[in-house]
């Protein structure tokens, strides 16, 4: 071996050891990086799975609630399966996209969709220091994996997952804006409580609009991103404020807000004016659900741009109706009134006494009626042994007039006792145009869905049918001042019908028609029914649209026939 090869070894013989591990390091940290690029490469080539279009890049699916407005452009109510409406970035304050960028991605407005930094910071974190911490996802990210992924089944899923969240993340950076970005991201993410997206958490958090929220109610909301469920007001409202004051820290501490300001806000407690949105809350719930009904016709009927039917509860309807909020809110406290006193005049006159003994078969038909029952009786369970499971006492909440009420009682007996409430409908419409201004379809939807307003709900009207009547004798000549005596009429050809005055007495005084409509007398009616004759009154209630069945009797004029409140709009 000559000299010099020997001097050679000797030199690699020496060279110390980190050199070997710092080579073996950076050579699989280097692998590493090529392995990572490859996957993404294959990635963006769908080798891995279909990644979205360019046209499902332009118009993200997202489920929109459809809104009711009354024709004074008040929110009446939303049809939907997820809770969601879209907000604009001029909706968004600047504490609440300062509060997002501030605790999510204090970087968003550097990269373009991948923070290798924090990539880095979480790499070094959980490999190499054991400090499972989470992040490392961008904003963009986040959007990328809520629009476009499902929740994975397997950890080679969620890797396949998480390079595919980077791929659309870049995607997204290139076809949108960062504002927009923002603002999509907020429109997506899902808070508890049915609220999906941050005009809807506003709502049911604040009971306000988004672009209303202060400083902390802004971080409250943006702390909910991390676990809605954990870290909600309504529900883990000391979780909430130690997340709320986090996101109050950093907002500080990026100088978003004065260091002070961010202190003086952690010792605030949380305000919360909790509103759950569903189907049977708002104005206008019974008109709301018969509407319902018109608007799935309406979407079997009519076809979007793409060929498929619109979807009530997906496809973010605005929808314009004839109410009046205002006169909707008075109709509503008119019958709650009324008819608050009325049901305790009711419950006076029958207290100590059972309202039911002469009705056990009709009480019986209503607890077949009932869901409990139905499901036993599917589930095969006999006779008896249900209506054991109906005499069961369990602790369940019931409707009064003076607020909902937590008690224990039986089935059958919550049966008997919210059958005991008297109900009532009130249409209101304009009389020039016939449109609806206000519908109340009874005195609490919650506990009674039964619509006194729809069509299909029909009822002996009494002496609202009355001005028919008139109607018909002024159109053939008879005056308003025209005179008739308070006195019996008998009809000769229907058994010597003789209908009463309600006071059951007869004055033999003579009364104007005007002044017969306005005392509501049974004789002055019964008087113009035999001089007319009961088929052109139905010829003229058939011309003023109502179509409800009407027999061709004289008792017609007091009021017998069945016919709903919305016939006679």
């Amino acid at each position: 071996m000559s000299h010099q090869q020997q001097k050679k070894n000797q030199t690699q013989q020496k060279r110390p050891p980190y050199i070997l591990f710092s080579a073996i390091f950076w050579g699989i940290i280097l692998i590493g990086i090529l392995s990572v690029v490859g996957l993404m490469y294959a990635v963006s080539r769908g080798a891995l799975g279909e990644l979205p279009s360019f046209e499902q890049l332009e118009n993200p699916e997202n489920a929109l609630a459809s809104k009711v407005y009354s024709a004074d452009g008040v929110l009446l109510g939303k049809y939907y399966s997820e809770n969601r409406s879209n907000a604009d970035f001029k909706d968004l304050p600047d504490n609440l996209v300062n509060a997002l960028v501030a605790t999510e991605d204090i970087r968003f407005y550097q990269h373009s969709g991948i923070d290798f930094r924090g990539l880095a910071r979480v790499f070094v974190r959980t490999l190499l220091l054991q400090q499972n911490k989470g992040g490392g996802s961008t904003i963009t990210q986040q959007l990328a994996k809520n629009l476009f992924h499902k929740r994975p089944g397997s950890p080679f899923e969620r890797i396949i997952q998480k390079l595919k969240e980077w791929v659309i993340a870049v995607r997204l950076e290139k076809y949108y804006t960062k504002n927009e970005i923002i603002t999509m991201y907020l429109n997506t993410v899902t808070f508890s409580h049915n609220a999906y997206g941050i005009r809807s958490a506003s709502q049911t958090y604040f009971s306000k609009p988004v672009d209303s929220l202060k400083v902390e109610e802004s971080a409250v909301l943006v702390g909910m991103l991390r676990a809605p469920t954990a870290l909600n007001p309504k529900s883990n409202y000391e979780n909430s404020i130690d997340r709320r004051n986090i996101v109050l820290h950093q907002m500080g501490k990026y100088d978003f807000i004065e260091s002070k300001v961010a202190d003086s806000l952690q010792e605030q407690p949380i305000d919360v004016r909790f509103e759950r949105t569903d189907h049977i809350k708002g104005l206008a719930p019974y008109f709301r659900e018969h509407l319902r009904a018109e608007l799935k016709k309406w979407c079997r009927n009519y076809e979007k741009v793409d060929g498929s039917h619109y979807n009530l509860y997906t496809d973010g309807l605005n929808i314009h109706t004839t109410i009046n909020a205002k006169l909707q809110r008075h109709a509503e406290a008119a019958v709650m009134e009324h008819m608050a006193d009325i049901q305790e005049k009711f419950f006076e006159q029958w207290e100590g006494k059972d309202l039911w003994k002469e009705h056990e078969e009709k009480l019986k038909a209503k607890i077949r009626q009932t869901d409990r029952y139905k499901r036993l009786k599917e589930q095969g369970v006999s006779k008896d042994s249900i209506m054991a499971n109906m005499r069961k006492e369990r602790e369940m909440t019931v409707f009064s007039w003076d607020g909902e009420k937590d008690t224990v009682m039986s089935a059958i007996d919550s049966i008997r006792y919210h059958r005991m409430f008297l109900q009532s409908g009130f249409l209101v419409t304009d009389p020039q145009t016939g449109k609806i201004k206000a519908w109340v379809g009874g005195i609490d939807y919650k506990y009674f869905q039964y619509d006194h307003v729809n069509k299909n709900t029909k009822r002996q009207i009494g002496s609202t049918f009355k001005p028919f009547v008139y109607t018909e004798a002024i159109d053939n000549g008879y005056s308003p001042c025209y005179q008739v005596l308070d006195v019996p009429v008998t009809f000769e050809d229907y058994d010597n019908w003789t209908p009463k005055n309600a006071s059951g007495e007869f004055t033999s005084d003579k009364y104007a028609l005007k002044k017969g409509m306005a005392n509501s007398k049974n004789s002055v009616t019964s008087y113009l029914m035999k001089q007319i004759g009961p088929q052109p009154v139905i010829d003229r209630v058939r011309k003023m649209g109502i179509t409800s069945n009407i027999p061709a009797v004289p008792a017609i004029a007091l009021g017998t026939p069945d016919i709903s409140l919305y016939e006679r709009r």
